[in-house]
């Protein structure tokens, strides 16, 4: 079968994200040198200096860049304050294919606190008739509180939506976007992951669901955590796990910052130190205490410690 040898890539963000975007950037690029991509950047507020940089990023390894400014007044129902907070910019990928040139059929969705691994040619290539999206199970899919909130079968799943391969002329012939912005309305005192949940609420039922190397999350490194997913997704786990395609370094805790306790941590690293970014990283959180302002300091010096744990 023909295989496409062009991506159009989808990143939503926002100032404070740029540097990731960056790192995220690097990473597919540099594991798809020979594949022509486009990267769409999709923001409401960044600064000419971000925005030279990043096309700068993508142009060094023959890639290109288009911006989009959103305009986010089609937001204005978005409850920004429910559950977990989350920059305006979360939300924008539901409006993504309202803004993208009319000749792209089909688009890849990423977070910026991702790295690719590998190839995504056959992720990227999958058959998407009759799928609005494609994604991977989310932890949450093995609870039944969202699909309560939600008000739809728990056996439908619930999917990650940091990672969504987006067949855009779906949505763009079924008018998802404003079923979503529909959903966001009905539900918004429900909402507790926000965009995540507005996809799984308003698409349930029609989200092809992938293999969990497309979106290695944290909690899949937990002992024993794949005695909780469906069979069919953990056989070969122990290489969705050390060989992923897509990490994802879901929670609270970022391999930027000053400590991490991610195993895979340094693949973060390994891509970050090749970006124009180099310099930004780790990222000293606001209420850093004196020991992770030493440890900042010991690693912008050079001293190899992000893979130390402050967790004994």
């Amino acid at each position: 079968t023909y295989k496409m040898r062009h991506f159009d890539i989808i990143h939503c963000i926002d100032e404070n994200y740029a540097p990731q975007c960056g790192v995220t950037i690097t990473s597919i690029c540099l594991n798809h040198m020979d594949v022509d991509i486009t990267f769409h950047i999709m923001f409401a507020n960044l600064s000419n200096s971000t925005k030279h940089k990043l096309v700068k990023q993508a142009e060094s390894y023959g890639k290109s860049v288009k911006l989009y400014q959103i305009d986010i007044k089609e937001l204005d129902n978005s409850p920004l304050g429910g559950g977990k907070e989350l920059p305006i910019a979360a939300y924008f990928r539901l409006l993504a294919t309202d803004y993208l040139p009319k000749d792209i059929h089909r688009a890849l969705y990423l977070d910026v606190d991702i790295v690719v691994c590998k190839s995504l040619t056959d992720f990227y290539n999958t058959d998407l008739t009759n799928w609005p999206v494609a994604g991977v199970y989310d932890i949450s899919t093995l609870d039944e509180a969202p699909s309560k909130r939600l008000d739809y079968d728990f056996k439908l799943g619930y999917i990650n939506s940091g990672i969504m391969l987006i067949n855009v002329d779906y949505w763009r012939k079924n008018n998802i976007k404003q079923k979503c912005l529909d959903f966001l309305e009905a539900y918004r005192d429900k909402l507790m992951f926000h965009d995540q949940d507005v996809l799984n609420g308003s698409l349930a039922g029609s989200i092809k669901i992938m293999p969990l190397e497309y979106n290695v999350q944290k909690h899949f490194y937990d002992p024993g955590f794949e005695k909780n997913m469906p069979a069919n997704f953990t056989q070969n786990f122990n290489d969705t796990l050390n060989k992923p395609a897509i990490i994802h370094f879901t929670e609270s805790e970022k391999p930027w910052s000053t400590y991490s306790t991610h195993p895979m941590c340094k693949q973060w690293w390994y891509y970050a130190k090749r970006s124009l970014w180099k310099r930004s990283f780790p990222i000293l959180p606001k209420n850093a205490n004196l020991q992770m302002k030493l440890r900042w300091l010991l690693i912008h010096l050079g001293f190899p410690i992000q893979s130390i744990s402050l967790h004994r």
